[in-house]
């Protein structure tokens, strides 16, 4: 009994000390490094400046769109545009809100961003969208 106790010691004395030299991949939570807010509006927004990273990164951009007054409009929306370089060349994103009714459009975009690129968006407004307004609301998170 008393073998089985002190091989059974060792062995955890023995695991216990090989886990000294490892190291579990540090957790950071995202940090805000941009957000931008405009509240009522009922015109477009022109080429906005976001955030322009120093270093490659990766990053999580939040657009939350909310319609505060509809028109009616079936063709009416508002359509938040962001182009984003990466590695692979630039590509255009974002996220469209009807004039019809009062909703809510939300999109998550995460990006790899490359270094000394703004991250620009605007608002452009297609269709019928007198008497329509919004609010516009966006985070930019650095995940690393």
């Amino acid at each position: 009994m008393r073998n089985a106790i002190c091989c059974l010691l060792v062995v955890l004395f023995g695991l216990g000390l090989s886990s000294f030299g490892q190291s579990a991949p540090k957790f950071t939570s995202p940090r805000i490094v941009a957000t931008f807010q405009r509240l009522n509006q009922t015109t477009g927004i022109p080429g906005t400046l976001l955030f322009t990273p120093q270093d490659w990164g990766t990053f999580r951009v939040t657009i939350l769109m909310v319609g505060t007054v509809a028109n009616g409009s079936r063709s009416g929306v508002w359509e938040t545009e962001m182009p984003v370089t990466n590695g692979a060349g630039t590509t255009t994103t974002g996220c469209i809100l009807s004039t019809r009714s009062r909703v809510t459009t939300t999109s998550e975009i995460p990006i790899r961003a490359k270094a000394g690129v703004p991250i620009k968006f605007r608002v452009r407004r297609m269709g019928t969208t007198e008497g329509a307004a919004y609010s516009l609301f966006i985070v930019v998170e650095q995940l690393m």
